[in-house]
């Protein structure tokens, strides 16, 4: 079966909870930054809790699908009750998941993320830890394959990508993480360096390139197109997302939402949005509009995939969407 993209990386069950009141929970200052405090040896209260399916492959393959592309996904679950919840979830999406493959003796990745004033801190098991199992079959076939952030090492499969990037002409969009940046460099620029895409934060972005936190973004845009991408897109929360191909550096802002609930799926639904309308029309500036308007809307409810939109969604939000500027 022909796909349109197919993801590869990290499919987790999430558990989000919201602690009642400052009474319990406090932020203080230090120098490494903001601290969320909890009293020790505390019973803490929740006002809120809510479960979903999560994993940055997953979640934006769940994505790519109610934007109407045929998609996939390639990764491991434990051989448990949770790794049949998420098979199912996925499965209702859409989502084909023939090389989702569970191994036996592992509990599937899970994590627990804590709101609190709007911002998240997210405990991880890391369930299924050797990704140098992960198989990508000789007959593959898609137009696309999106390498998302995964939470643990995974270069030994650039070389399979690399090798269909050449071989077969499959296009490769990357987003890879901190710990991938952290764990290997000099791999990862291998595959950068014949990818279509790549999307980082601003973060990612100056780690890889070993950039000073005050860097302009047009000069952290034109280091990072300097490692081989086509299409390099940096997000920067609240500033909005920054775009560079061979022809244009575009900003824009962000889209204003109803009310932040949960931050936690906001890059990989950005990440959605763009690859979604840039894969059907190759248009980077309006892919930059869909990313935009997908991120701030599902942030607006619990979970990583709960509020990822549909097409009609996001065509009927692109006449209140802001408009691009040149860098």
């Amino acid at each position: 079966m022909a796909y349109d993209v197919i993801t590869i990386g990290d499919a987790v069950k999430d558990t989000f909870i919201k602690p009642c009141s400052t009474h319990f929970c406090s932020l203080q200052i230090n120098m490494h930054g903001e601290s969320l405090c909890l009293r020790h040896g505390d019973k803490i209260s929740v006002d809120e809790i809510s479960y979903g399916i999560g994993g940055s492959a997953a979640n934006v393959a769940v994505g790519l699908s109610r934007l109407g592309l045929k998609t996939a996904m390639i990764g491991a679950v434990g051989d448990d009750v949770v790794a049949n919840e998420i098979i199912s979830e996925l499965s209702k999406e859409n989502v084909a998941t023939t090389w989702l493959k569970k191994y036996k003796g592992v509990m599937t990745s899970a994590s627990i993320i804590v709101i609190f004033n709007s911002e998240r801190t997210i405990f991880v098991y890391r369930g299924f830890k050797d990704y140098h199992k992960t198989v990508i079959p000789k007959n593959i076939n898609t137009n696309w394959i999106y390498l998302g952030p995964a939470v643990n090492e995974i270069s030994r499969i650039y070389s399979n990508l690399i090798g269909l990037a050449s071989e077969k002409n499959v296009k490769i969009a990357i987003n890879p993480s901190s710990r991938q940046i952290e764990q290997g460099k000099s791999d990862l620029l291998r595959i950068i360096k014949v990818a279509k895409l790549i999307i980082l934060n601003k973060q990612e972005a100056i780690d890889l390139t070993v950039s000073s936190k005050f860097v302009e973004i047009k000069k952290l845009l034109l280091v990072l197109k300097s490692y081989g991408p086509e299409i390099v897109v940096v997000t920067d929360g609240k500033n909005g997302a920054y775009s560079c191909d061979d022809n244009n550096q575009f900003g824009i802002k962000i889209f204003p939402t109803k009310k932040l609930i949960d931050p936690t799926g906001a890059g990989d639904a950005f990440s959605t949005g763009f690859l979604a309308n840039y894969a059907k029309n190759s248009d980077v500036g309006q892919a930059l509009r869909w990313g935009i308007i997908n991120s701030s809307r599902v942030i607006e409810q619990y979970g990583a995939q709960t509020n990822l939109q549909t097409r009609i969604q996001i065509e009927k939000s692109l006449e209140y969407a802001p408009h691009l500027y040149k860098l």
